[in-house]
């Protein structure tokens, strides 16, 4: 995974009563924890895959054919011989295509201009 930046994340939690939960979320995890009711401070910490951003990113469905040639540019020289099969939009302007070889399925993110940022497994 590379252009990731790992954040580390500490949440102080004063518990009032009955057992309480902290929940963190990220785009690849969520980890959860469980804060003590006799403790009346626990610090948990969290440890996330971020993207650069460290935003939560939405995406939307697009035709393939109205990606940017740029994008288009970049997958097919960066993965020669692949086909795009589904293309999305994000609201960072970065796209989220899933491209195919044969029995081979990934999926992959850009940026507008063609950057390369991520590889992940589809």
């Amino acid at each position: 995974m590379k252009n990731l930046v790992k954040c580390f994340i500490v949440v102080a939690v004063v518990v009032t009563g009955m057992a309480n939960t902290v929940t963190a979320k990220s785009n690849n995890l969520q980890v959860c924890d469980t804060i003590i009711p006799d403790t009346t401070k626990k610090e948990v910490a969290l440890t996330s895959m971020l993207n650069m951003s460290g935003l939560e990113t939405t995406w939307t469905k697009i035709d393939v054919a109205d990606l940017p040639k740029a994008v288009v540019d970049a997958v097919s020289k960066k993965y020669e011989g692949y086909t795009i099969d589904e293309a999305y939009k994000g609201d960072d302007d970065q796209y989220k295509l899933v491209i195919k070889k044969e029995d081979a399925k990934l999926v992959v993110i850009f940026d507008k201009d063609g950057k390369f940022i991520e590889e992940l497994e589809a």
